[in-house]
């Protein structure tokens, strides 16, 4: 019984690894593509707003604004996304003045695939560092192979048993 439960922990390690390293891999191919061949739209702001957090007494400012655009061929309206596909998604500009430019003209313009105007972002926000992903990536390589280790041990455990 405990060699089984720790067979499904492995099992849902290699599975959550596994997911993680597929959205690893989306993010920095999206962003890759977006420096690479990218269309720009206009889009109008929807909502602006700040976030303010404090971390070891510094206050830290996010100027977040949400936005729309449409794309000559697409019927659709697109919006900030991400791997996930959560959509309508608030996205950080890189300073005050450019976050109160955007407001004051009611747009700003984005970067998107034309392949997939869901892969957008604005061009206020500058490149979106692949540190992060790339973090994501190799977490979710270690999880998933650390799953794959342990599954196999037990499942060799389990046949030498027998």
């Amino acid at each position: 019984m405990k060699r089984a439960l720790f067979l499904f922990i492995y099992v849902l390690c290699i599975a959550g690894g596994a997911v993680v390293v597929w959205l690893g891999i989306s993010s920095v191919r999206n962003e890759l593509h977006l420096r690479d061949k990218p269309a720009v739209a206009d889009a109008k702001i929807t909502d602006a707003s700040t976030y303010v957090t404090t971390q070891n007494n510094i206050e830290s400012t996010d100027y977040e604004v949400r936005y729309a655009f449409t794309v000559p061929g697409h019927s659709e309206t697109f919006t900030h996304a991400d791997e996930t596909s959560r959509k309508d998604l608030w996205a950080t500009l890189t300073n005050k003045s450019d976050w109160e430019a955007a407001r004051a003209a009611g747009g700003l313009q984005v970067v998107y695939l034309p392949e997939n105007p869901w892969v957008n972002r604005p061009v206020l926000a500058g490149n979106a560092p692949l540190g992060d992903s790339a973090a994501g990536l190799a977490l979710g390589g270690v999880l998933a192979l650390v799953g794959i280790i342990g599954a196999l041990v037990i499942v060799q455990r389990m046949r030498a048993k027998r």
